[in-house]
């Protein structure tokens, strides 16, 4: 929310200045604050973000959310979603386990009061079973005394027969019931075991479904973390240096983003300030112009380009209008984003600085590489006996007119096809190859070993040897160059590009080999400085 602004009061009787104070606090109060115990039909919701500012907010009954759920930026609501509904299908599990468990009681108490009255008939029967065995018992005895009782005991004697089949029948059924019991009993236990065993594999679900609910909320907040992690160490593309990382914390070393805006490319913090990482600009050199006031001494920051100065300490070259300064004499460059003038400059001066930026070379051998690549012979004491210089002069094919012979180091040799020759070989005058060009077979470091930037006299549309035996840098720097000037470069007469004009300034570097020739071609501008690293 805005601050209120109230008008003064000067004077007490001024009761519209007064009024019109406390209708800015009315106006406000009734539209930016939010109340406790709002009134009835007054509005009273958030219109903005709320940012809590990494503090907690408790208390609160009911959270309704609108939309998806997310916690350090993942989205956690399907898996609540998923939870819930595993929680539920638990609860219908766990449900029928128990009324299947209750039928399987009722159907065990029916199975038990089966086998009871089976039981209790198959003791009928064996009563009625002894019953009729006396009775037949009581007519033999009466058979032995009387034809007549005979005739009786046999009638009796058929109806005991008859009785005892009815109890055998009968004690056959109540086996067959007593059986049919155990039977029922037996598959109302199993129900019973079934359905305590659905009912632990419905806890055992939901046991299951609540651990896949806090892994997957363990899961969403690692991702969480990792994410946060990667965003503090790749700020992504940017259009300046940021100076904060993308959570508005300090930035960390080795901290990337890619720069959208000139000069575009990778670029690294080093703790200290953003350093040039990536391949992806061709540029070796980057132009710096600064217009300055009256006794400037300092300049930093934005040049008149809109492009923040940076630079390496010790490549770097300074003019002030045009002369070019000399470096802890005249000026102070130090920490890679600032020059310091000794004497401070006048009104509208302009300052210059010409920062220079690493480069590879491309397709050159190293020291190593060439040594296992070129042999020189010359003379005996290269370590050849008289039998191994014959047969190095018939391995490269050596003719005999041009009197080649071990101690004349003048010789020519011509090299055809693929050779081999073991041990080390002196080269003295160096190794001329198919195009003309000559390389010194002399220890043949890096560009820049041994080498140094020196000042040199050179004219426009003048072609210039390099006779040094040793890869050189040209550095050249055009003054009053108009905003659509060329200046073309030339090397073996072949043209290798053009210079980029920046304001009244333009200037570039370009890379000559041993033997080659070399001029600049410039038209509407005045060639001020020429450089070279040799």
């Amino acid at each position: 929310m805005s601050k209120i602004v109230l008008n003064d009061v000067t004077n007490l009787n001024t009761l519209s200045v007064i009024n019109d104070n406390f209708d800015k606090i009315e106006q406000e109060l009734q539209n930016k604050v939010m109340y406790r115990d709002n009134p009835a039909g007054e509005p009273n919701t958030l219109e903005d973000d709320v940012d809590a500012n990494g503090n907690s907010i408790y208390n609160v009954e009911n959270l309704t959310i609108a939309g998806s759920f997310t916690v350090d930026g993942q989205d956690v609501g399907a898996y609540i979603g998923q939870a819930q509904e595993a929680a539920d299908e638990a609860v219908q599990s766990a449900t029928a386990a128990a009324n299947s468990s209750a039928s399987a009681a009722a159907s065990s108490s029916n199975a038990a009061s089966s086998a009871a009255t089976a039981t209790a008939q198959a003791t009928i029967a064996t009563t009625k079973a002894n019953e009729a065995s006396s009775s037949a018992s009581s007519a033999s005895s009466s058979a032995t005394t009387s034809i007549t009782q005979a005739s009786v005991a046999t009638t009796q004697a058929g109806i005991a027969t008859t009785q005892a089949g009815i109890a055998t029948t009968q004690a056959s059924n109540a086996a067959t019931s007593a059986s049919q019991a155990s039977t029922f009993a037996t598959n109302s236990s199993n129900s019973a075991v079934a359905s305590a065993n659905s009912a632990a594999a419905s806890d055992a679900s939901a046991t299951a479904s609540a651990a896949s609910a806090s892994s997957s909320a363990a899961s969403a907040a690692a991702a969480a973390a990792a994410l946060d992690n990667f965003d503090d160490r790749y700020l992504g593309p940017k259009t300046s240096d940021p100076t904060v990382d993308n959570d508005g914390n300090p930035l960390i070393t080795g901290a990337l983003y890619y720069r959208t805006t000139t000069p575009a490319g990778m670029r690294v913090w080093d703790g200290a300030q953003w350093l040039a990482a990536s391949a992806a600009s061709q540029a070796s050199l980057v132009t710096y112009e600064y217009i300055a006031t009256a006794g400037q001494t300092t300049f930093t920051g934005n040049d008149t380009n809109n492009v923040p100065l940076s630079y390496t300490v010790g490549g770097v070259v300074v003019t002030i209008n045009g002369v070019v300064q000399n470096p802890g004499e005249d000026y102070t460059a130090s920490n890679g984003v600032s020059i310091v003038l000794a004497a401070p400059a006048s009104f509208n001066d302009e300052i210059v600085v010409l920062a220079f930026r690493t480069f590879e070379v491309a397709n050159t051998y190293t020291q190593g590489q060439a040594d296992g690549r070129f042999v020189r012979y010359d003379t005996a004491s290269q370590g050849l006996n008289a039998t191994q210089q014959a047969n190095a002069r018939a391995n490269i094919n050596a003719q005999a007119a041009l009197g080649f012979t071990p101690a004349d180091a003048n010789a020519t040799v011509n090299l055809s096809g693929d050779q081999t020759i073991n041990g080390t070989k002196t080269f003295v005058n160096g190794v001329r190859f198919n195009d003309g060009t000559t390389q010194s077979t002399a220890s043949s470091p890096g560009i820049g070993t041994g080498q140094s930037w020196q000042s040199v006299s050179r004219a426009n549309a003048t072609t210039y040897t390099n006779s040094t035996g040793r890869t050189i840098a040209v550095f050249v720097v055009i003054h009053n160059a108009p905003s659509n000037g060329i200046t073309q470069l030339f090397v073996n007469g072949s043209f290798m590009g053009q210079l980029n004009n920046y304001g009244s300034v333009g200037g570039g570097m370009f890379l000559v080999p041993p033997g080659a020739t070399y001029s600049i071609n410039t038209s509407g501008s005045s060639l001020s400085s020429w450089y070279e690293l040799r």
